[in-house]
């Protein structure tokens, strides 16, 4: 899952920060319908992956260790500032398209 106008970032108090940020999540389809008592254990990462020089602005978030349940069937966070996300000079948003690996 994306959320690409992201959410405020908080500081230590609880209060807005003032940044905002696009939130990745990794999750589990159709958690609900998964067998009682199921869990699966995966590690993983993820890449926004500049379109216009891929070897200088990649920016990566991970390596995660989550174990997925009916209790946590997502793991994500704050992945970038919208203002990096944003800035043209690094490529991440080209022809409206964002490139995320996982």
């Amino acid at each position: 899952m994306v959320y690409p106008k992201g959410y405020p970032a908080l500081d230590s108090n609880g209060d807005d920060t003032g940044e905002e940020f696009m939130c990745v999540y990794l999750e589990v389809c159709a958690a609900e319908s998964q067998p009682s008592g199921w869990s699966q254990h995966a590690v993983f990462s993820f890449t926004l992956v500049s379109q216009m020089d891929e070897k200088k602005w990649n920016h990566k978030w991970g390596p995660s260790s989550h174990t997925f349940e009916a209790s946590a069937p997502n793991r994500g966070s704050q992945f970038i500032a919208l203002t990096t996300l944003n800035d043209t000079s690094r490529g991440y948003i080209l022809n409206d398209t964002v490139i995320i690996k996982c």
